[in-house]
């Protein structure tokens, strides 16, 4: 089906990777980034395997107590006195959204040849997700008595997740064909890689709710910048789902297979985050957390409408700015 994605806040992403702040060089809030291997290979064989050099940093690494130059600074230092950045080809370009990088650490946005993407699997786990949380918000009551049923923890082991006790809330055989059945669920529900265009560098600060303490300083974030891509991201294969129909004649295959909708996931997405957002508009009420930061005009901008629906995808973030 065809689908509009509208990114309306920085997406982040990541790889697992962290580069270093000095493969990225600000100019005119552009940061362009650089391989390190390019970087690294700029630097004189004579210093850069300098056992000298080597000592210093183990020496600084078991001395450093956060006061004085850090290992990745005293690197910085070999970088900015041998590298001539501007013989160097670019990897990619990012608008740049906070100060000079250089000595900071810096999460990697996901990428395919370079080009930001939102992966498939992660659009898949924000539905599957607000699936779950549809399901358990309809069966409250019978949730919570599982996870207070000492009977249920005695037979089910003390590692109960949540798939185990949406299982024994629609099948309460527990059998395994209910298993088979929600692997074949799951590939009915295909979702493609959303490539996107610009990038954003931003600084990550994350508060306590209340200002008790002050701020976390974590690592700088590649962020997928405000933008609208459209494409066939989101797709629904028919024909399974009309065979599991015909083949597994259980209560819980309907109950499933009945989310496998357009309509019906759209309703189920904003159901999820529309509760999500009455929780942070009461955090708001409770602290004043949003009133601090100028974003209460953008927690209170949402509002359901015909055929759109509203996910959180991405780490580094709460849940709307």
């Amino acid at each position: 089906m065809k689908t509009i994605i509208t990114i309306d806040t920085p997406v982040h992403v990541g790889t697992g990777e962290t580069s270093f702040g000095f493969e990225y060089k600000v100019r005119n809030n552009i940061a362009e980034k650089y391989a390190l291997e390019d970087i690294l290979g700029f630097v004189p064989n004579d210093v850069l395997l300098n056992s000298n050099f080597h000592k210093k940093l183990l020496t600084i690494n078991s001395n450093y107590q956060g006061q004085g130059i850090s290992p990745s600074e005293q690197i910085t230092n070999v970088i900015k006195n041998h590298v001539n950045y501007s013989e160097l080809p670019k990897e990619y370009i990012l608008k740049c959204g906070t100060e000079d990088p250089t000595n900071k650490k810096i999460d990697v946005q996901i990428k395919a040849l370079n080009k930001p993407i939102i992966p498939g699997s992660t659009m898949k786990g924000a539905i599957f997700n607000a699936i779950n949380y549809h399901i358990i918000k309809n069966n409250f009551n019978q949730f919570c008595n599982l996870i207070d049923s000492n009977e249920y923890r005695r037979s089910h082991g003390n590692k109960i997740t949540i798939d185990m006790l949406i299982k024994s809330i629609l099948d309460k055989d527990e059998t395994n064909q209910y298993d088979e059945f929600m692997s074949q669920f799951r590939s009915c529900l295909i979702c493609s890689d959303i490539p996107c265009e610009k990038l954003r560098l931003l600084e990550v600060e994350r508060y306590y709710i209340d200002f008790s303490k002050d701020k976390l300083n974590l690592p700088l974030s590649e962020c997928i910048d405000m933008q609208t891509v459209e494409g066939n991201f989101i797709n629904i294969n028919e024909d399974k789902k009309t065979l599991l129909q015909k083949t597994i004649n259980k209560h819980y295959a309907n109950t499933m297979l009945d989310y496998l909708n357009k309509d019906k996931l759209i309703s189920v997405i904003n159901d999820y985050f529309f509760d999500m957002l009455a929780e942070e508009k009461q955090v708001n009420e409770d602290y004043g957390y949003y009133d601090e930061f100028n974003f209460k005009n953008k927690l209170y901008s949402y509002s359901r409408e015909q055929g759109n629906g509203y996910l959180r995808i991405g780490a580094n973030t709460n849940y709307f700015f």
